[in-house]
């Protein structure tokens, strides 16, 4: 079981390309809202921010897909430059903190936009959702459910490839501890400087930064391993992930163009 649970992370990224886990994660907070007591008139702000927010991930969209493109083929290649690799990391990592600012601005007017009710409600409601979500990646895990190796088994890994996957990936799981522990507890300052009356570029900015190094060190970890368990595989199994991969980008825009819809 402990095994399985390390495999998770790597063989999810594995499955996905760099563009599906380039895209910040949408903040719980989208879906919370639509409990709270909201008048009509902030109703029309929130959708009209939340609409802002997309206008402003969508204007850095082309270039994350040529980045992410870039880093793919990289991550497909037979001699993994980790110079390169980390140029074009950096350069997303760039494009991805100006789209966090420009989200991190919208959510602070839309806590602002809330009284101290909806407020203390909101906080609540997030801080629900995320126990309840570990719960749930507890309980599945005791239960022995969504074994991830099951994703791959549609290449037919032989013992000795296996092998060499697990062994590559519980080496990145303890190179990743503590940079995801630092990370998130940057993503917790993060939150406070959201619900700060004090919130500016600056004060984001401080804080966002020291996550940077975390997370260049994390995608550069990531990346590598990715290429190491490409390389195990052989062309027929190759071409099979490349079609995983691409179902599994097109299940999740479908996902997010459906929650944009909803809104």
């Amino acid at each position: 079981m402990k095994k399985t649970l390390l495999l998770a992370p790597i063989v999810a990224a594995l499955l996905c390309s760099a563009s599906v886990i380039a895209h910040p994660q949408e903040h719980p907070v989208r879906e919370v809202l639509k409990q709270l007591d909201l008048s009509v008139q902030q109703k029309q702000d929130v959708r009209a921010l939340m609409q802002q927010t997309r206008q402003d991930g969508g204007i850095y969209k082309q270039d994350m897909q040529v980045i992410s493109q870039q880093l793919n083929r990289l991550i497909h290649s037979d001699n993994f430059d980790l110079e390169q690799a980390k140029s074009l990391i950096s350069q997303r990592q760039a494009l991805q903190s100006q789209i966090s600012y420009e989200r991190a601005k919208n959510r602070h007017a839309i806590w602002s936009s809330l009284d101290q009710d909806q407020q203390k409600k909101l906080e609540q409601l997030i801080a629900d959702k995320k126990t309840n979500k570990k719960q749930d990646r507890k309980h599945r895990g005791q239960r022995g459910e969504r074994n991830p190796m099951r994703a791959l088994s549609q290449l037919d890994l032989n013992e000795q490839q296996t092998a060499s996957i697990e062994q590559i990936i519980n080496k990145q799981q303890q190179q990743n501890k503590q940079l995801m522990s630092q990370i998130k507890q940057v993503k917790q300052a993060e939150a406070s400087v959201i619900h700060s009356d004090n919130f500016s570029q600056d004060a984001w900015q401080a804080i966002s930064q020291q996550a940077q190094a975390f997370k260049l060190q994390l995608a550069m970890n990531n990346s590598q391993s990715r290429n190491q368990i490409w390389n195990l595989l052989d062309d027929s199994q190759q071409q099979k992930l490349e079609q995983m991969q691409q179902r599994r980008m097109q299940k999740w825009q479908d996902k997010h163009q459906r929650r944009r819809d909803a809104m």
